[in-house]
């Protein structure tokens, strides 16, 4: 291939094709023999499976996730005694398609982020918009969304994830506009789309660190009805990474 077409393909978009073409012609006696056609479909999927890959590595950095580093390979289900097959065929993200929720619960340091971040990469890998968030840093973009009267665009843009991961779930004391907004945000999430919850506190926590009031009671009947709850067992993780550094 001459540098002006690889320059036009480049400017296209497609340095990928240009890659490819210049792949089969440092490999002529694997590629000569075969048709133009055949050439050109090999070219194709080369191009389509870069794209695609790029793709993909857009929704994982977009997700933002906090460990996007994170692998189901890499998860110790036995000691922690976690259902390997259970995280597996979450994996699969079909969970999002009938819109149930994940409830990641237990202990400070027993691994439930970096969990929560593996199921929530595989749903990246399966090409669907997903965010992971800190409470406490979503509640804190919600007064900034507040002071400029957009509170509402916020909600939306909240609402528009199919997977949306809520990180140190009710860790801290919420308000009661807090509580409002929670209420909002899953009544326009439910039956539509899936969150993940991680939480050092119980379901059964929760009613009263929502504030015990008929919100509490709605939001509650957003969540827990619709999902499927993990223990992240009794292992301290953190302890364990930090030993074996």
């Amino acid at each position: 291939m001459n540098n002006e077409t690889k320059r036009k393909l480049t400017s296209l978009g497609l340095k990928e094709l240009a890659e490819a073409v210049e792949i089969q012609e440092d490999n002529t006696a694997k590629y000569l023999p075969l048709s133009f056609d055949e050439r050109l479909t090999l070219a194709v999927d080369f191009l389509y499976q870069a794209k695609y890959n790029e793709k993909i590595q857009r929704r994982i950095k977009s997700a933002k996730l906090r460990y996007d580093s994170a692998a189901l390979d890499s998860v110790d289900f036995t000691s922690r005694n976690i259902d390997e097959s259970l995280i597996k065929e979450l994996a699969t993200s079909k969970f999002i398609d009938i819109c149930t929720n994940i409830i990641i619960q237990g202990f400070t340091g027993s691994g439930k982020t970096f969990l929560a971040c593996a199921i929530a990469k595989e749903a990246c890998k399966n090409d669907i918009k997903t965010l992971y968030m800190r409470l406490p840093d979503l509640l804190q973009m919600k007064q900034e969304y507040t002071l400029m009267h957009r509170d509402r665009i916020y909600l939306n843009r909240l609402a528009s994830y199919k997977l949306l991961v809520i990180d140190e779930w009710l860790i801290n004391d919420l308000t009661q506009d807090d509580i409002q907004f929670l209420f909002e945000l899953f009544e326009i999430r439910y039956d539509r789309s899936s969150t993940i919850f991680v939480s050092q506190y119980k379901t059964a926590d929760w009613h009263t660190r929502l504030g015990g009031s008929l919100h509490a009671d709605a939001i509650m009947d957003r969540i827990v009805h619709n999902s499927i709850t993990i223990e992240s067992g009794n292992v301290n993780m953190r302890e364990r990474i930090h030993k074996n550094k």
